[in-house]
């Protein structure tokens, strides 16, 4: 009898453990902090969460999907790695791996893509900034397809407010370079301050493609800038201001 009580307290030992570890699990601290994973640890004395499986993290408008978190409740710090998908006010950011500091409000993510507005933007990294997003070595473009059409690519890039800066770069048409640009202001939501095609065919110059683009420098003055290539050995540098 005392046998099978003692073989009975082991399966059922044993079924908890496997539930533990099977069934989804959710944490939340005294800092709103939600935390829902196939599997969630915590060390009471380094007060870290360890989570994996389909993890979802939130704090506050902070939003985070990943396979792998990390986070350190004392230091305010997390990390996250494998399949990540950051919400925030400036887009919807997917990445390899994610840092952020909740108390500085500053984070890091690898291989960044994201979509702004209408506005699809990729980069090696990116560095978060309370509501600005800083991007090294980006393009972006309002064209989805796996070679864009148009893009512009930079090794520096700022969004803010909807907007995205870039102190230069270049224009592509495909993955042909076109257009050396000056540092522009665009918008994520509409063409404005975007740089315009125009591709066409005549007897002077051949088949032809001039790009086109009007900076806005202040209230004041615009800047004119295009750049134009034909068939025909036609060629063509235009500037001015106005």
């Amino acid at each position: 009898m005392n046998s099978f009580k003692n073989g009975m307290i082991i399966v059922v030992l044993i079924f908890l453990m496997l539930t533990c570890y099977l069934l989804p699990a959710t944490a939340a601290s005294e800092e709103d902090i939600e935390i829902e994973a196939l599997m969630v640890e915590f060390d009471p004395v380094q007060r870290i969460y360890m989570a994996s499986g389909g993890v979802k993290f939130k704090n506050g408008d902070f939003l985070l999907q990943a396979e792998n978190l990390r986070y350190n409740q004392k230091e305010e710090f997390l990390q996250a790695e494998n399949r990540i998908k950051l919400i925030t006010s400036f887009g919807t950011w997917e990445g390899e791996k994610i840092e952020y500091s909740f108390r500085n409000n500053k984070g890091e993510i690898s291989a960044p893509r994201g979509v702004v507005g209408e506005t699809l933007v990729s980069g090696e990294k990116a560095e978060i900034n309370e509501e600005i997003l800083f991007l090294n070595d980006t393009s972006f473009t309002k064209c989805d397809l796996a070679t864009p059409c148009i893009k512009i690519k930079a090794s520096k890039v700022q969004l803010v407010e909807k907007r995205v800066k870039v102190k230069g770069g270049l224009l592509y048409l495909k993955n042909l370079p076109l257009l050396p640009l000056p540092p522009l202001t665009v918008s994520t939501d509409s063409f404005d301050n975007w740089p315009l095609l125009e591709l066409g065919l005549n007897n002077n110059r051949g088949l032809y493609l001039v790009g086109k683009l009007t900076h806005e420098v202040n209230k004041q003055f615009k800047l004119n800038y295009g750049l134009g290539l034909g068939t025909n050995k036609w060629f063509r540098l235009q500037g001015g201001g106005d």
